[in-house]
């Protein structure tokens, strides 16, 4: 009969003594829970523990968008992605990345890889491009 569970038997050595975790208590019963769940509980729990899943942002709330809601002075200026600011400029995503390559069109801010354009900027930069007849 085929034990569940772990189907080698690791050794660890821990201040100098080595065991075998398999006998442990608390390692068969965690061996125990892993087995009774679903592939894909199981899957998640591997990338938790790996830390290949990145922390759940959804309870916290970033403090630029809540110092955003306060307004004010010290009130952070709200970040456009890309997508936003070409819909706020009626102009397609493509377009602002030519004029990002071409050095115009309106001033962004580059983390790595990522861009964001703010309100500020794009007001300016349709105030300073304004044709008169």
């Amino acid at each position: 009969m085929r034990k569940k569970g772990l189907k080698h038997r690791p050794v660890i050595e821990t201040q100098g003594v080595k065991g075998d975790i398999s006998e442990d208590p608390k390692m068969q019963e965690l061996t125990r829970l892993y087995d009774d769940m679903t592939k894909e509980e199981q899957a998640r729990t591997i990338d938790y523990l790996t830390g290949a899943l990145p922390p759940d942002k959804s309870k916290e709330k970033p403090e630029a968008e809540s110092q955003l809601k306060k307004g004010g002075k010290n009130a952070m200026t709200e970040l456009l992605t890309p997508k936003e600011a070409a819909a706020f400029l009626k102009v397609s995503v493509i377009t602002l990345a030519k004029w990002r390559g071409r050095k115009s069109g309106p001033a962004y801010t580059r983390t790595g890889r990522t861009i964001k354009y703010s309100r500020e900027a794009l007001e300016d930069y349709l105030r300073k491009n304004v044709v008169e007849n």
